[in-house]
């Protein structure tokens, strides 16, 4: 027990039993209360009553990576490009399964160019983040109106345990996919090919 406005030292030691693979999550919790009862009883009018006591807790979630054991994947059981037309604009997702056995934030770019290779187009995937086991998706919006043609689509989805590890470098590698788009005369989608 730590008194009012004394500081304290929590040590801790994880240690994984020899035969753990992947990864593993765990929380330390820290709780206080805020109300006691005799503070809690207060006359009509007076603010919230309470007949116990208010308890804050906060956590610390530890997240063991098994060194050398460690397999972050996903399955992308469907990407798919469409426009909305009722708020004019494009609408790529992605569908996928956790299938390693650690947690994995997926999320990523993609990039539309012309015919001449020209990115004409370009956007982000939010994050998703999954548990082994656990499906999610994507999205990504575009909002202007694309001209009259032929396109691709180019889609690269990252997959790391953290936003940070996703910038510094991709531990567990990328799944890039493209596709071929028709854009019509209005900016409509009149094809769309299968993502490869």
């Amino acid at each position: 027990m730590i008194a009012p406005y004394e500081i304290g030292a929590v040590n801790y030691v994880l240690r994984p039993p020899q035969d753990a693979r992947g990864g593993h999550y765990a929380a330390l919790f820290f709780e206080t209360s805020l109300v006691t009862p005799a503070e809690a009883l207060l006359a009509p009018g007076q603010g919230v009553r309470t007949k116990g006591s208010l308890n804050l807790r906060l956590a610390t979630v530890f997240y063991v990576d098994v060194k050398g054991t460690v397999k972050r994947a996903i399955d992308l059981n469907k990407l798919s490009l469409s426009k909305d037309p009722e708020h004019d604009l494009y609408v790529l997702t992605a569908d996928f399964k956790n299938t390693g056995n650690a947690d994995v934030i997926t999320g990523g770019t993609f990039h539309i160019m012309d015919k001449k290779e020209r990115i004409v187009a370009r956007g982000k995937f939010n994050n998703a983040y999954t548990m082994p086991g656990d499906k999610a998706g994507v999205t990504a919006e575009y909002k202007k109106a694309l001209p009259e043609g032929m396109y691709n689509v180019l889609v690269t989805l990252t997959l790391s345990p953290d936003g940070e590890e996703a910038r510094r470098r991709t531990r567990a590698g990328s799944l890039v996919r493209e596709v071929e788009i028709t854009i019509g005369e209005k900016g409509e989608l009149i094809s769309s090919g299968e993502f490869r």
